[in-house]
Parts: structure tokens; sequence; C-alpha cells
């Protein structure tokens, strides 16, 4: 289980590298680093954390996996994206807003795209 992880609900559904999950979103290891992981809460997949592998990087790798991600999921959650993120979350019009997470007990910066 990756240790970056903070649930606030027993039902959230963590999404490892290589996961059957993973797998049908196209979140795997030869793309990502296998520290990256994403939930779904709810009906709606939360990208916690993403890193592209360094030599794919500049590609396009997130836009597509956004996409992708799009076809499966009315609402995406994007918490503290870096920013070259932030840059392509614009371009989907994606709302920043802020979520307040009981385990940490303070509010984060969530960006959605619906």
């Amino acid at each position: 289980m990756n240790l970056g992880y903070v649930s606030d609900a027993p039902n959230d559904v963590l999404i490892e590298v290589d996961s059957e999950k993973g797998k049908a979103l196209g979140f795997t290891s030869d793309v990502f680093y296998t520290h990256s992981y994403l939930v779904e809460k709810d009906n709606a997949l939360w990208i916690s954390f993403v890193e592209v592998k360094k030599e794919l990087r500049g590609k396009g790798i997130f836009t597509k996996f956004l996409n992708h991600c799009r076809k499966r999921y009315t609402k995406i959650c994007i918490p503290t994206p870096f920013p070259v993120m932030e840059h392509i979350l614009k371009k989907y019009n994606a709302k920043q807003t802020r979520e307040y997470v009981k385990k940490l007990e303070d509010f984060v910066d969530v960006w959605v795209v619906e």
C-alpha cells in the first residue's frame, strides 16, 4: 500500500500502478513511477499523486491520461496539483476549490473536472 495515501472514508478505493483498475485506466509502470496512486471516492476519481517517468515528460502523457479517465468518471479531483498540471487543468475549465480533509485536519486545494 502507498504510504502517502490518507483515507477519509472506509469505502475509498486505492488504485495503484499496475493494479487491475490501474491497468484499465492506463495507469501502468511503463508510464508512471510506482509510488504514484489514485483514489476512487464515491463516484469520483482522485488523482492524488501521479508522476510521469522523467523520459516521458513533455509528451502529453498527463493530458492523454486525463482524457482516458474522463471517459470512465464524471468527476475527477486533483488535490494540490503540480504547476504543469494546473496549466493543463485550466484548459479543461477545472474549478479550483478547497476541501477539508479530516485526517489532515486542514483544508487542501482541489481542482475539479466535471
